[in-house]
């Protein structure tokens, strides 16, 4: 069978909300089969909004009839179609031909206008004979399956920095101009769509109120979206905060006596600077979101906007935000000296992806957030790396970007590069040119390499009259007091070695200072191509693409220089590079020395003076082969395009449920969380368990009833472990709740802890009818004992400890009992040993003996190397225990874990299973589960209730954890102080009576024959302690003396025309007496509701007791 296929494209005009997004589904299998959730997804740009096409044609088969509609998704969840009457639009004909129709149509409040879909003439397939629809199109696209990941067209992005990279010109009639500056690596181009967001100034000063609209207008037609920035805002922001403090400590200088600090630290003038810093951030973010679409990709970059992608995420949280930083990043010790060090790192760590030049950078920042906020990180099957924060994951990328290749060559070419090439030569007739290149700040090392040349000089003075030094200063001012002091001290030691060393009038040191703007690429490139040898010594630099500009101009310059004679061809140039400089770990020919060993400076000023021409040529050749070779592929585009694939490739759920917001102000995040995941819902806790028959709860200890003291204080940890110290008592109300909960003879109760025998047995023994559990379940006591039962079971009832012997609980009061045997103990001096040289080693650390389980605390330890020593412990435990029946658990975080080795298979989970099994042996399975816990040690128990909703006829369950986190728990309340309220509201709601019963009740309520469908009391006005009704209501019936008639409250009138009931009557006290006759009503006419509620009211007395109301 042979099958015409036409590639589709679908485009509409609609104009939706932030967050909303349209699909089209048809009839055929390739539009979803009008199936919503397997619809094809249509996509736009901030350049193509309102218009929404499909980003690839979509396969349709020429000769059906093909109708489809246009529909509206919501945060990922379908919301409405564009027509509610189900109208569907149609194509009669798909053929090579192809049409055009406009039409308009109105869809609920927003305008919707559509075109019918335009037809690809040269796209048309024919398929083999007998291949399907769905091999067809899966063959098609199968080469493309990569191509998914990677930008096109129809991605649009974003670009975030502080300023635009555009040149603004104000001409005389008043009108202005905006046109890319070519050099600033964000004026890149490339397939995507691409729109720019930043603040825009004039000669230094920010855009006039009145000129604003027209700068606007004038950068919107080159797709740039300005935020003004008044001067002061700009003063404290950028001169200020970013450039004197945020600067020097980005590349590892922290100076802690500069003036700097002395006049801020103590004062307000931090605090001003942080609330600018602040406020300039929200107007980013409101320009950022004014221009946002669904599925926008959003890319900032630079040292300034710290904060932006936290503030970004808070607002959409469903969007994919990137990072990449161009400075370096410092270490842990440098990083920890600011005092807002937490909330720039949070606020870094709001983006999905983080972008580094080197990994150098990368592996810093990586330890600052292990350190500072105790998050983890691996690398991923696919090589990448990971942080975990929040319970989402964070990428990591670091890819080098070198020049911007077609324009290096495009200048090479000019005529204007020959005439100033020209012009330097001439300058520097007859000399070998030594170039320096740098900013005038401390940063750039220019006095070092001044102390260098000096001492290179005066040991080599052979070399007097035939070098000539030029260093070409770049204006810094916006380093403020830096930039003078470097200014002021180059020109003095310039001015005495010049008067040491000039001969015949000539130099030995060529400096001037230049503007920005008077040294462009250009500019440089003529510079470079007569220089010999590039010397950069920085003491710590970010991305600096000097050296490749040289590379490519020396290679460009193919006149004859002074090295000529020697035999060494022009080309041929030589770098010295500080190791401090990212390009020194891409230009691998190039000498790479250590600034501050002025030794190592001269010998590599000396060996490029003396190297042979074979030497010379290999390193330069090493040098173009990024500068060149790469660069040509590894422009700035491709570059981005790299870099912004791998955004577009992290995976983001686009359910809105998925996300929780957690915190104030700057502790203020979003976390992932599993779909489902929210807070506990008390109404539907609360009539589960008051309609249940027999429940289980289950309570973790430390972090869920009370908060765990260990973690507030590392000291009363160490302290309680070692037994030095005791924990405190538990709270009344506390005690109280507990009390309430086991007395119900409905109820189950255990506290289960991770802590030994002694401990939870001294804490949790005096409160009467409750379970416990110590070593996660290991060990285990079961409520209620026979003398205390016995002497609570009425007369004439049942006694409970025979339905707790029915349990196999009654003969285990008193004694602890173990979930699994507990077999050869051996093998814990062999863990102890191994764990106690590890402890040695790592200081902090030390050895907690929990009973049966061992516990190598690293809490205190180092954070980074105290989780390096953890995982290294790990790896020869698991080798030396492998012969031993127990299991190697590794517990907390990088900054408060632990390792425990404790028998296999021993867990809440197995604690919670056994429970339920021998309750179901019993005969009396649980109708009502609930597990609360807060850390790592109760997923299991929150695992095992997940297995168990799944079973046929499976009990109401609840798994409740302390706080939002990621977890394998259903629900969660916020603290422990929650968790006490949710357990007295239970015990409450246990005790109100139930007042109101169906009619499925009454058949029960036969003359003589009383149930207890109600809470009764005993003669003494106390609780009676007999068992739960069990399903065929056999326990508490019966009319002897032993048992008391319930009170019911509502009757079914409809029910009393044919049977005789009985009602009690209650004394002024309360208390029941004789049950009296209630007159036959022999039909429902005789007696009006009111007048039988009437009398229900008169033989009744209101006996609430504190009942919980909703």
């Amino acid at each position: 069978m042979n099958e015409s296929m036409t590639e589709v494209i679908f485009k509409v005009h609609a104009e939706v909300r932030i967050g909303e997004e349209i699909r089209v589904s048809g009839n055929v299998p390739a539009l979803g089969s009008d199936d919503p959730a397997r619809s094809v997804p249509l996509i736009t740009s901030a350049a193509e909004f309102p218009w929404w096409h499909t980003k690839e044609g979509v396969f349709l088969p020429g000769d059906p009839y093909v109708q489809y509609r246009y529909c509206i998704f919501s945060g990922g969840k379908f919301d409405r179609w564009e027509d509610e009457s189900g109208v569907k639009r149609s194509i009669e004909s798909v053929d090579s031909k192809g049409f055009t129709n406009e039409t308009e149509d109105e869809l609920g409040c927003m305008h919707l206008k559509t075109r019918s879909p335009q037809i690809s003439p040269s796209k048309h397939f024919v398929s083999a004979e007998g291949l399907s629809f769905k091999a067809k199109h899966f063959a098609d696209w199968n080469h493309r399956a990569h191509a998914d990941k990677q930008i096109d067209k129809g991605d649009a992005v974003i670009m975030v920095s502080y300023f635009l990279p555009v040149v603004l010109t104000k001409k005389a009639n008043g009108s202005w101009s905006a046109t890319w500056d070519k050099e600033n690596i964000l004026s890149l181009q490339m397939d995507a769509s691409l729109s720019w967001v930043g603040s825009v100034r004039y000669q230094n000063a920010p855009i006039p109120e009145k000129d604003e609209e027209a700068v606007t207008n004038a950068l919107a037609e080159i797709n740039c979206h300005p935020v003004f920035i008044s001067q002061s805002m700009h003063f404290q922001f950028y001169d200020m905060f970013c450039k004197q403090n945020l600067w020097p400590i980005m590349h590892h200088i922290a100076d802690v006596y500069g003036p700097l600090n002395l006049k801020d630290i103590g004062a307000k003038a931090q605090q001003s600077l942080w609330y600018v810093y602040s406020m300039v951030h929200r107007q980013f973010r409101a320009k950022v979101l004014e221009m946002y679409h669904s599925n926008d990709l959003i890319w900032i970059h630079g040292f300034h906007l710290l904060l932006l992608p936290s503030f970004l995420r808070r607002r959409i949280p469903s969007a994919k935000i990137g990072y990449f930083f161009h400075t370096p990043f410092p270490s842990s010790e440098i990083w920890r000296t600011m005092s807002r060090r937490g909330d720039l790192l949070r606020g870094i760590l709001g983006a999905d992806q983080i972008g580094f030049h080197l990994y150098e950078y990368a592996r810093h920042f990586l330890t600052n957030c292990q350190r500072l906020l105790g998050c983890s990180y691996e690398r991923s099957t696919s090589g990448k790396i990971i942080i975990n924060v929040d319970g989402r994951e964070v990428a990591l990328t670091c890819i080098h970007v070198g020049v911007d290749y077609p324009r290096v060559d495009e200048i090479l070419m000019s005529r204007g590069f020959e005439d100033q090439m020209r012009m330097w030569r001439e300058r520097f007739a007859g000399k070998i040119v030594v170039a320096g290149m740098d900013r005038l700040e401390r940063l750039k090392g220019i006095p070092l390499k001044l102390v260098a040349i000096e001492q290179f000089m005066e040991e080599n003075p052979q070399w007097l009259g035939k070098i000539v030094f030029t260093l070409i200063g770049i204006s810094a001012g916006e380093r403020g007091q830096d930039y003078r002091q470097t200014q002021h001290d180059v020109k003095i030691v310039v001015r005495e070695l010049n008067e040491k060393y000039s001969v015949g009038g000539d130099p030995l040191i060529f400096f001037e200072e230049r503007l920005d703007k008077d040294i462009r690429l250009a500019q440089r490139l003529a510079f470079f191509a007569v220089a010999d040898i590039l010397m950069i010594t920085a003491t710590r630099d970010g991305l600096n693409r000097y050296p490749m500009e040289f590379t490519l101009a020396r290679q460009k310059n193919r006149t004859t220089t002074a090295l000529h004679a020697e035999g060494i061809r022009p080309e041929q140039g030589m770098l010295i590079i500080s190791e401090f400089v990212s390009s020194a770990r891409v230009m691998r020919g190039s000498l790479v020395v250590n600034p501050w060993r002025v030794q190592e400076v001269k010998s590599a000023l000396l060996r490029a003076l003396e190297m042979g021409p074979h030497e010379r040529a290999d390193r330069m050749r090493r040098n173009l082969e990024f500068s060149a070779r790469i660069s040509a592929r590894m422009t700035t585009s491709s570059w981005a395009t790299q870099v912004l694939s791998d955004l577009k490739s992290v995976e983001k759920s686009t359910d809105p449920d998925s996300t929780f917001a957690v915190g104030f102000g700057m502790q203020y995040k979003i976390m992932d969380l599993k779909a489902g995941f929210h807070p506990l819902d008390h109404k539907e806790v609360c009539i589960s368990y008051r309609t249940s028959r027999q429940r289980l709860i289950l309570l973790d200890w430390g972090g869920t009833l009370e908060d765990d003291q260990g973690k507030a204080d590392k000291m009363q940890a160490f302290a309680l472990a070692t037994g030095v110290a005791e924990r405190t008592g538990m709270s009344q109300e506390l005690r109280s709740v507990l009390e309430a909960l086991a007395e119900d003879p409905k109820n189950i109760v255990f506290v289960v802890s991770g802590r030994e025998q002694p401990a939870v047995a001294q804490y949790f023994g005096s409160v009467p009818n409750l379970g416990v559990g110590a070593e996660h379940g290991f060990y285990y006591k079961w409520p209620r004992d026979e003398d205390q039962q016995s002497q609570q079971d009425p007369p004439g009832s049942q006694p409970q400890h025979q339905h707790q012997h029915q349990l196999g609980m009654g003969k285990g009061k008193g004694r602890w009992q173990t979930i699994m045997e507990v077999g050869d103990q051996s093998w814990k001096e062999t863990a102890r040993v191994v764990m106690d040289i590890f402890a040695q080693r790592t200081h902090g650390t030390y050895i907690e003996q929990k009973g049966n389980a061992l516990i190598w605390q690293f809490s205190e330890a180092d954070p980074e190397f105290g989780f390096r020593q953890s995982k290294e412990l790990v790896d020869h435990l698991h080798l030396i225990m492998a012969s031993h029946p127990v299991e190697i658990l590794r517990g907390g975080g990088v900054s408060d874990g632990y390792i425990e080795v404790r028998p296999a298979g021993a867990s809440k989970g197995l604690f919670l299973k056994h429970c339920l099994s021998v309750l179901a042996a019993a005969g009396h399975e649980a109708d009502f589960v609930m597990a609360v816990g807060d850390d790592a040690s109760d997923e299991p128990m929150f695992d095992e209730i997940e297995r168990v909703k799944d079973q046929p006829n499976a009990p109401t369950c609840f798994a409740v954890t302390v706080g939002k986190k990621p977890t394998s728990a259903g629900s969660f309340v916020d603290d422990p102080t929650a968790v006490v309220e949710l357990l007295n509201t239970l015990s409450k709601s246990s005790q109100r009576e139930i007042r109101h019963f169906s009619m499925m009740d009454l058949p029960s309520q036969g003359s003589g024959k009383h149930q207890s469908l109600g809470r009764s009391r005993d003669g003494d006005g106390s609780r009676d302690q007999s068992s739960s009704p069990l399903p065929n209501g056999a326990a508490g019936a019966g009319g002897g003396p032993g048992a008391t008639p319930p009170m019911l409250r509502c009757l079914s009138a409809g029910d009393l025309d044919h049977r005789q009931a009985h009602m009690p009557t209650v004394d002024q006290s309360g208390e029941f007496g004789t049950p009296k006759e209630i007159p036959r009503i022999n039909s429902i006419i005789n007696l009006s509701m009111i007048e039988y509620m009437k009398s229900i009211n008169e033989n009744e007395q209101d006996e609430d007791d504190g009942g919980i109301f909703f």
